[in-house]
């Protein structure tokens, strides 16, 4: 492409110039701007078959044929269809409320907090709720046990100091937190399960529950959320 070549959307105004005039010359002599504007007339042509295609006579070969395979006549064949009633045009159709332009930036907003009011429940559905506490207790979740220890003579248990406790309960629970032992009071915050002097109902390899109740006067004042353990 030099740089005397005609841009597509010129070549029409192009083709209107005089023979002589200096860029129809161009057009003529240039192979690239030649080749795009008999494109351009090519285009521009209205496409007309030739006499000799021969189409008229393919047509009626056609339907002589389809008349021969379908069974009915060709004169049948040729007769006008019952008009056909005439179609009332739809009404158009109104565009849905929430199309409307004014409304939309609305209902973004309003779309926005919908979602921001559903993660906001889902937040709070989900969130771990507080542990509760009897009124004597010193605060919610301050009473607790601390992991197994396995130490000489057995595995230790412990758990933190109960404000107002003046003695601790140990208690074994089943798979369906059914009780199925117990120790004796305890004054202190740690006791030893020693394989050799289980308490009444564990037995050695048993996978079970534990849990400690702080004890005031003889009554219960709170329990610890229960933890598992196998059976030393």
């Amino acid at each position: 492409m030099s740089e005397g070549c005609f841009e597509i959307e010129d070549l029409e105004r192009a083709l209107e110039l005089p023979a002589d005039h200096p860029r129809r010359r161009h057009l003529e002599e240039c192979a690239r701007c030649r080749s795009l504007a008999d494109m351009l007339r090519d285009f521009a042509t209205e496409a007309v078959a030739p006499v000799e295609s021969g189409f008229a006579a393919v047509d009626a070969s056609l339907r002589a044929e389809i008349a021969e395979i379908t069974g009915v006549p060709e004169a049948l064949a040729e007769v006008e269809p019952a008009p056909r009633a005439a179609e009332v045009p739809a009404a158009p159709s109104r565009k849905p409320w929430w199309s409307w332009p004014r409304l939309q930036p609305a209902l973004a907003f309003a779309s926005v907090l919908v979602v921001c009011a559903v993660g906001v429940a889902l937040w709070r559905k989900n969130e771990s709720a507080p542990l509760m506490r009897d009124a004597s207790g010193s605060g919610a979740g301050a009473f607790a046990t601390a992991p197994e220890r396995a130490v000489s003579g057995g595995l230790e248990l412990a758990w933190t100091a109960e404000p107002g406790a003046d003695a601790y309960r140990i208690v074994f629970l089943d798979g369906s937190l059914r009780e199925v032992a117990r120790t004796a009071a305890l004054s202190g915050t740690r006791f030893v399960l020693d394989p050799a002097a289980l308490p009444d109902g564990l037995s050695r390899g048993a996978s079970v529950a534990w849990q400690v109740e702080a004890l005031a006067g003889g009554d219960v004042v709170t329990t610890t959320a229960p933890r598992a353990l196998v059976v030393p």
